[in-house]
C-alpha cells in the first residue's frame, strides 16, 4: 500500500515506524535524505512551510488511517510529542478495532 499526495509518497509495503514514515517524509519534503529527526528536534528547525507541514500530517494520516487534530497537537512543541500523539492515535484505532470486532463476534453468538 501507499500513500499518495501531491509530492507525497511513502511506500508502506514494509511495515515501518511512525519515526521512519515520519522521517521519510521530512526527507522527501526538505530534499535532504541525511536529515536526522531527535526527540528534541522542533518542526521549526526542520525548516518545513505550512504547505509542506500539511502535506506530512495528511500524509501520516493516510498512511495510518488516523484523523490528526488540529487543537490536540497545539500543545506538542517537538518531534518526540508528536511521535507520541501519531502512536496514541494509531493505539487508540487498533482498540476501536478490536472492541467492535468482539461485539460483532458477540452478536453472531
Amino acid at each position: 500500500m501507499k500513500s499518495k499526495r501531491k509530492g507525497f509518497c511513502v511506500s508502506t509495503d514494509k511495515v515501518l515506524t511512525v519515526e521512519e514514515n515520519l522521517r521519510r517524509l521530512v526527507a522527501k519534503a526538505t530534499k535532504n535524505n541525511e536529515i536526522r529527526l531527535t526527540g528534541a528536534t522542533t518542526f521549526q528547525k526542520l525548516g518545513l512551510d505550512s504547505l509542506q507541514t500539511v502535506h506530512i500530517l495528511v500524509a501520516l494520516e493516510d498512511i495510518y488511517g488516523i484523523d490528526l487534530v488540529d487543537e490536540e497537537m497545539r500543545s506538542i512543541k517537538d518531534i518526540g510529542g508528536f511521535i507520541d500523539y501519531v502512536k496514541k492515535k494509531v493505539d487508540g484505532k487498533k482498540k476501536n478495532a478490536k472492541s467492535m470486532e468482539l461485539h460483532e463476534q458477540s452478536n453472531n453468538i
